[in-house]
């Protein structure tokens, strides 16, 4: 079990708060109350690939803990690093560390960065479920060394997969990932899931089993893995028909071929009418659901319609537990007006696919493993 801030001793404790700054801070809300609530000193971490610096979102964690902010870019390892966040929480400032990424330590998932940053704090709690995917040095090691929980956020989200894990349901993979989806594509079906893909998985499968022989090759581990599905499975769901225009996209002509029939100098851009009845009908008889990816180029409305008419076939079907995630299908959902029909919106898509699958996730481990100190 993950520790939740109910199970803790917040007052007036050091915490380091670990958020996913690739997402709105307005769902740390709850989390952060919590803190103020407790009379807690936070400290922020994070890790946002590409080495950038955190320093612009000063503002807006200002904004939402109602206090001011202290961004200190020092290195980690500065001896004298505790003592500059001492006096920042002795002005009831919040403070701000500069972008993990920058550490070669937390990429590599070294303990000693995990050390370097227990010097700064009583408690950490985790609010990046986005990231417990990874082996990143803070996510997995800070719940070995401080007492440690899931924010509010965080343990929704552990819940939510963990319903799913235990349940047969309908995996839906699209989107442009074709190794990483592929290794979830094994998981589901092993887990005896029915699955629906579409996207560029779909097309590499297609490639490889001798179906689109025209279609580029994928890489080397992609092949490997597609070598290991059958696509006779009855619970393995591949576009029967998909939706066809020249590269480049100009506005010469559109077609529905089954992939076996897609033209050389075409591409796919989206799934087909009867490919969209036939998942459909397997959604209707499905108990519990989990959706990662687009099903087409949805950022073209004509490209759109695959996406949109199976959100509305989840939408349809009210007793279904539906969790969706993914920038792309979060936004698109959105912009559609059909985001409030699912049970759960996830932060992490990776790491929701991964848990529905059954799959341990480093970060979400750590936490059950943490020692609960009184």
């Amino acid at each position: 079990m993950i520790n939740s801030l109910d199970k803790i001793n917040l007052k007036q404790k050091k915490v380091i708060l670990q958020l996913d700054f690739e997402e709105s801070f307005s769902s740390y809300r709850a989390t952060i109350k919590k803190l103020i609530e407790e009379e807690a000193r936070i400290l922020v971490i994070g890790t946002l690939a590409g080495e950038v610096s955190l320093a612009p979102w000063a503002e807006e964690l200002g904004q939402i803990t109602g206090r001011p902010v202290d961004f200190l870019a020092h290195s980690i390892f500065e001896k004298s690093l505790p003592d500059q966040v001492e006096r920042s929480f002795s002005q009831n400032q919040v403070v701000l560390l500069e972008n993990l990424a920058i550490y070669p330590e937390e990429r590599q998932g070294e303990p000693v960065l995990a050390q370097a940053l227990s010097r700064l704090g009583q408690v950490y709690v985790n609010e990046a479920f986005g990231l417990t995917y990874l082996s990143y040095a803070s996510i997995n090691h800070l719940p070995n060394l401080l007492e440690s929980a899931g924010g509010v956020g965080l343990i929704k989200e552990y819940e939510a997969g963990i319903y799913l894990s235990k349940r047969p349901l309908t995996a839906i993979i699209g989107g442009d990932k074709i190794f990483e989806s592929l290794e979830l594509v094994l998981a589901f079906l092993e887990k005896g899931d029915h699955v629906l893909i579409s996207g560029k998985m779909a097309e590499a499968i297609f490639r490889v089993k001798g179906i689109s022989p025209g279609k580029d090759w994928p890489e080397e581990e992609s092949v490997k893995l597609i070598n290991r599905l059958d696509i006779t499975d009855t619970k393995l769901h591949l576009p029967v028909d998909v939706v066809t225009g020249p590269k480049g996209l100009d506005d010469s002509y559109r077609r529905v071929f089954a992939p076996g029939e897609v033209r050389k100098e075409d591409d796919v851009y989206d799934i087909g009418p009867e490919t969209i009845r036939l998942f459909s009908e397997i959604i209707a008889q499905s108990p519990a659901l989990v959706w990662r990816g687009p099903l087409g180029l949805y950022t073209w409305p004509e490209f759109s319609r695959g996406t949109k008419e199976i959100a509305e076939a989840i939408a349809n079907q009210p007793d279904i537990f539906s969790v969706v995630g993914g920038q792309e299908t979060v936004a698109f959902l959105k912009k559609m007006g059909l985001l409030n029909e699912f049970s759960h919106v996830s932060t992490g898509g990776e790491s929701i696919m991964r848990l529905a699958a059954g799959r341990d996730l480093p970060g979400l481990k750590a936490l059950s493993t943490s020692k609960l100190i009184n």
